[in-house]
């Protein structure tokens, strides 16, 4: 993928420095992080599978039958270019925030090691939780920058291995921690909107209802021909200047 620029946030703490740029250049952000403890770590996260072209993709659509029914639907008629993405973090200790949403989620470990925690959405009220961008994640008031969860939430750690793949339902919370120098995972997402209402119907209404997102997503399909969900979130914070994603 010589060339080709992707989503990569300077900053894995701030959604604000995403920035499309190269794979090299991503290096290049990476050894600075390292020779300076004191700048921010840089985290290439959630852009397309398809971005690269020489290496063997996690088969898209063989996992389309283990998504729910309406998962495998919206998998084979939303407009996405695809519903596999990377998350590829070339510095150990590199995190995801504590968040929950309305998306299922195969996760297959590629190489390294990630620690996950996962929290059920019935401790919603224990975790403090906040609409990001529009309301189509909840962000955890704890665990953002690893702040202990409270005592009484009761908190589930699993550590994937390359070769592992990870299934959790929507509107589950859930943390990664990257363990390794060098780890890469292949995430298969797909809304789940009756498993979503099940598990927590005040979150899944705060995003569905919200016209915003109705009216970002026609946007984008306009100027842009395709919808991503992926993108519907991450657009407001991307520098785009040249190439794509």
């Amino acid at each position: 993928m010589s060339g080709k620029k992707i989503r990569i946030f300077k900053d894995q703490y701030d959604d604000s420095s995403a920035e499309l740029m190269t794979m090299e250049q991503y290096g290049v952000l990476v050894e600075q992080a390292r020779a300076n403890a004191s700048k921010p770590a840089p985290y290439a996260r959630a852009f397309p599978q398809n971005s690269m072209h020489d290496c063997r993709p996690v088969p898209t659509e063989k996992m389309k039958e283990y998504h729910s029914w309406f998962g495998s639907m919206a998998q084979t008629y939303m407009p996405e270019p695809d519903f596999s993405v990377l998350f590829t973090s070339y510095t150990e200790g590199t995190n995801t925030k504590m968040h929950i949403d309305i998306g299922n989620s195969f996760v297959t470990q590629v190489a390294g090691r990630k620690k996950w925690l996962f929290v059920d959405p019935e401790y919603t009220t224990n975790m403090q939780v906040y609409g990001d961008r529009l309301n189509l994640v909840f962000i955890a008031g704890f665990d953002v920058f690893r702040e202990p969860v409270p005592p009484e939430v009761h908190l589930k750690e699993v550590i994937a291995y390359p070769g592992d793949i990870i299934y959790f339902p929507t509107m589950t919370f859930h943390a990664v921690y990257n363990l390794d120098p060098v780890t890469i995972s292949v995430d298969n997402t797909a809304p789940d909107l009756p498993g979503a209402v099940r598990r927590h119907w005040l979150l899944t209404a705060a995003t569905v209802l919200n016209p915003w997102t109705l009216i970002k997503a026609i946007s984008i399909f306009v100027n842009t021909g395709s919808f991503s969900c992926t993108e519907l979130y991450f657009d407001g914070f991307v520098s785009k200047g040249e190439g794509e994603l």
